[in-house]
């Protein structure tokens, strides 16, 4: 009755409206049809890439990736696939469809040397079926304006708002400082430029050099005016202070301030009353696993890590990567070697290895509330080679 399919151009209609029901409903389809996201979908030449479920030659589900190679996993250059687009027409869902079509997926992304994925979830429970786990550790704060200590300028600093795109570049390199705090996916410059065309995005110089940056959005909630702040990146921490006092300028006429930034961002130092600022965990990425030893030739791990485990992979939905490893630190390298399955000290299905190499809670931490099953000594040997990480992804991606 269904059949898989790489996506076509003869699809794309089907799945535009497709994203209509599922992520835009009042949003007008005609214009949908226009937005250049659009162009994307199923664009190899820019490594995007597209399954479908189809039904009488109808497309009735949907999913994307993208590769990207702009990023920074523990340390090192890492090649992600970032999954979107997941849409099933609401009379063909329950059936296993995204089931079959990530059986298609997974070796096309391995096929085209990506060996991480991630994912921004509707349905947590729905992706650890596939060996997703949740790596995601950006904050949102929330809090009345009146609550900004008052904070002296800093002459030494200009800040202006991007009105070309093609300044996206300074974004970028102010972006990419940040990998020093962790594990960080950086945004395409097609999307920095998109947003720079969107207005209110701002960069903060000294002397011609690129120093900060923040970009704001307004809403409104019961005629209530909230001020967002988003993609707040500094070079230095010097560097965060003249944010602060950019984002409490633009917040003079709001009733609220919404701050998405990362953990590292000390907001809540630069406000008068620390409870009186709402804040929350913001994110819920998702990561797993495509090419195990790919995966683990291409990080770094830490000087300190001395000893070496053996584990068993069984991961179901791609089998490539089930077998039994011995994982070995060399000089800030680990290598991975297939070795015969007699006595791991650990054995891992698909979500269990993601949860291990996703840095969102320590090994340790994982062994004590019995999501990974192994003695202390072997959790902590893994925690050397994969000690926790504040992975952060870019915007939804």
């Amino acid at each position: 009755m269904y059949k898989i399919s790489e996506g076509r151009p003869e699809y794309k209609d089907d799945v535009i409206r497709m994203f209509w029901k599922a992520f835009e409903p009042t949003a007008n389809l005609d214009e949908l049809r226009e937005e250049d996201w659009t162009d994307y979908w199923n664009n190899q030449e820019n490594d995007d890439f597209a399954y479908v479920a189809l039904h009488h030659d109808k497309a009735v589900a949907n999913v994307s990736f993208f590769a990207s190679t702009e990023n920074e996993i523990r340390g090192r250059p890492v090649k992600i696939a970032g999954v979107w687009g997941v849409a099933t027409e609401p009379n063909h869902r329950r059936v296993g469809l995204v089931r079959r079509i990530f059986q298609q997926v997974f070796p096309r992304m391995r096929e085209e040397g990506m060996v991480l994925s991630i994912l921004d979830p509707f349905y947590i429970p729905f992706y650890e079926k596939f060996g997703y786990a949740v790596a995601e550790s950006r904050t949102r704060h929330q809090f009345n304006p009146r609550e900004f200590r008052d904070i002296e300028e800093d002459s030494g600093l200009v800040s202006r708002e991007l009105t070309d795109p093609k300044e996206s570049d300074l974004i970028l390199e102010v972006e990419k400082t940040m990998s020093r705090f962790g594990s960080r996916l950086f945004h395409f410059k097609r999307s920095v430029e998109r947003a720079i065309k969107q207005n209110q995005f701002y960069i903060l110089e000294e002397g011609s050099e690129p120093v900060a940056s923040v970009r704001f959005s307004v809403s409104r909630k019961n005629s209530n005016r909230h001020l967002k702040a988003y993609l707040s990146y500094f070079k230095s921490c010097e560097y965060f202070r003249p944010i602060v006092n950019l984002v409490s300028q633009y917040a003079v006429n709001s009733e609220q301030v919404i701050w998405y930034c990362d953990n590292q961002a000390p907001v809540r130092l630069f406000t008068k009353h620390h409870d009186a600022v709402t804040t929350q965990e913001a994110g819920s990425m998702m990561m797993r696993v495509i090419d195990f030893e790919g995966y683990c030739r291409s990080i770094a791990v830490p000087e300190t890590a001395e000893k070496g485990v053996h584990l068993t992979v069984k991961d179901e939905h791609c089998d490539w990567n089930s077998g039994t490893y011995e994982l070995r630190p060399e000089g800030g390298r680990l290598e991975c070697e297939r070795v015969a399955p007699t006595s791991p000290e650990i054995k891992l299905d698909a979500l269990g290895i993601s949860r291990v190499i996703s840095g969102l809670n320590a090994p340790t931490t994982l062994r004590g509330l019995g999501l990974i099953d192994c003695s202390k000594q072997t959790a902590s040997k893994l925690e050397a080679l994969f000690p926790p990480d504040n992975f952060v992804s870019y915007e939804r991606f």
